[in-house]
């Protein structure tokens, strides 16, 4: 798998590690689905979260 692409070859290497033994021809129509998620978890993987303020905080009262 490249930086940008999720290719068929990795596809099928998530599909069989979650225990599904998948044809080519019912992978082939998840791969645009899945590319833009692959490149979304990098960019989430990417961002620095130690010096990030919390959206949401939460006081007891």
């Amino acid at each position: 798998m490249t930086d940008d692409v999720l290719d068929l070859e990795a596809l099928r290497r998530a599909a069989r590690t979650a225990g599904f033994d998948w044809a080519d021809s019912d992978l082939e129509p998840l791969l645009p689905l899945a590319t833009p998620m692959a490149r979304a978890l990098r960019t989430l993987e990417a961002t620095p979260v130690d010096a990030a303020e919390p959206a949401i905080v939460y006081r007891v009262v």
